[in-house]
């Protein structure tokens, strides 16, 4: 029990370690750090020291977007999907949901929208949680699977309390260089929205909705 608090401490610090480096943008040695509990904690069974090796994956998979490194960010993510997807721990689920979610956004800088589409149906399939299933919708909109009234439809679904963290980093050049005109102004809208958690009704009259038009 001693040693288990032992691994749990030093795995917390290492993860630590890495967050922290991350948030000052130094992407590889926060990468580093993920890899050294990964390569560590590999064969470490305890829930705990599970929890925190999904988190160090994820956590890598991010940073590996941050830097450009998309097609590692995708491996990463698969990896953990793959090593956890059938853990009975719900934070582990949680986590493996959002992996789910990140791979079906990156994809669409570089597959084509059924492959994209099949990446957003897996995440469905799994989430449980509102946001993630909004994100879902507009990547539906944005390969032309639904319409900006479905977006609208699933941001009313998230409670009002809950903040917002979906940012779209990874694929705001591709949002800039793919989309013109009306469906452009629709996007831009949402993404400010997800920053900024603005009000819903600020947003619908962004989008020009009127009041007698429903999904």
């Amino acid at each position: 029990s001693d040693i288990i608090e032992i691994h749990d401490a030093v795995a917390n610090a290492m993860l630590y370690k890495g967050v922290t480096l991350g948030k000052i943008n130094n992407s590889e040695q926060a990468i580093e750090v993920y890899d050294a509990l990964i390569n560590q904690f590999k064969d470490n069974f305890d829930s705990r020291i599970q929890r925190l090796i999904v988190k160090a994956m994820l956590n890598k998979g991010f940073r590996l977007s941050q830097i450009n490194k998309l097609d590692k960010a995708i491996k990463v993510y698969s990896e953990l999907i793959e090593q956890f997807e059938n853990s009975d721990d719900s934070e582990i689920q949680k986590q493996i949901v959002v992996a789910l979610a990140n791979v079906a956004e990156i994809s669409l800088l570089f597959k084509m929208p059924g492959k994209v589409l099949k990446s957003i149906m897996k995440c469905e399939e799994r989430a449980k949680d509102e946001e993630i299933l909004a994100v879902m919708q507009f990547l539906r909109f944005l390969v032309n699977d639904g319409d900006i009234y479905n977006v609208v439809d699933s941001l009313e679904a998230i409670p009002t309390d809950e903040e917002l963290g979906w940012q779209f980093s990874e694929i705001k050049d591709y949002l800039d260089s793919k989309f013109t005109g009306e469906k452009y102004q629709q996007i831009q809208a949402v993404v400010t929205y997800f920053e900024q958690h603005k009000n819903l009704d600020i947003l619908k009259q962004e989008l020009g909705f009127d009041d007698k038009k429903t999904a």
